[in-house]
């Protein structure tokens, strides 16, 4: 099985619920629900985790979050729209996947624009970048809250090694449902199939 590399993998952790404090709200709670595609032992996963237990610590417990991994509110698209209407409170959405409501944070998912992970990392933490990004989400129904990672990507194939674009040429390539990665894989001569992202299982790779 032959592999590359491709890139990394965004994802935003969107929100529907506002976050209050103060003295107003001292006496109040709530039960969050926060749904991600990722298997229990992903990174994502665990930020998830974290994340909850740090509301959680802050709040004095009056915000519980419950994280529910491995599409168990649903698909990365269903949980979108239930963020939108309110049916959950917060999700970890691909940007991939994103792009479909927000088309404008398709711009981090153009290929090859990291040379390396530490240049992603410093590009998707500049204040006035993730502002910008962040500015379109609001009038779809979303409150971005911060960056998720869901690991690097690579091709895997049996038809030989990807070193150049040619390599490519008639490739039969699954990829997300994401219009930048479709048009980038048929500009590369390869014939892309959208598909979404299933239900992993505890023996899922992580990151894939």
């Amino acid at each position: 099985m032959k592999k590359v590399l491709i890139g990394l993998i965004g994802a935003v952790i969107l929100t529907g619920f506002v976050f209050q404090s103060g003295p107003a709200q001292a006496e109040e709670s709530a039960k969050v629900k926060f749904g991600h595609v990722a298997p229990p032992f992903h990174g994502l996963a665990k930020g998830s985790e974290a994340f909850s237990a740090h509301v959680k610590e802050k709040t004095q417990g009056r915000i519980d979050i419950a994280v529910f991994p491995a599409s168990q509110l649903g698909s990365e698209v269903a949980m979108s729209e239930l963020v939108q209407v309110g049916g959950i409170e917060i999700a970890s959405i691909t940007t991939a996947v994103l792009q479909n409501f927000v088309p404008q944070c398709s711009v981090i998912d153009m290929p090859f624009i990291f040379p390396n992970r530490e240049t992603a990392y410093a590009a998707l933490d500049d204040p006035e970048i993730k502002q910008k990004i962040f500015s379109y989400f609001p009038a779809k129904g979303f409150i971005p809250i911060g960056w998720g990672e869901n690991e690097i990507k690579d091709f895997t194939n049996t038809k030989g090694p990807v070193r150049t674009p040619k390599d490519m040429k008639g490739l039969k390539i699954r990829v997300m449902n994401s219009p930048v990665y479709l048009d980038t894989f048929r500009q590369l001569g390869a014939s892309p199939v959208a598909l979404p992202f299933q239900k992993p299982t505890m023996h899922s790779r992580p990151g894939w």
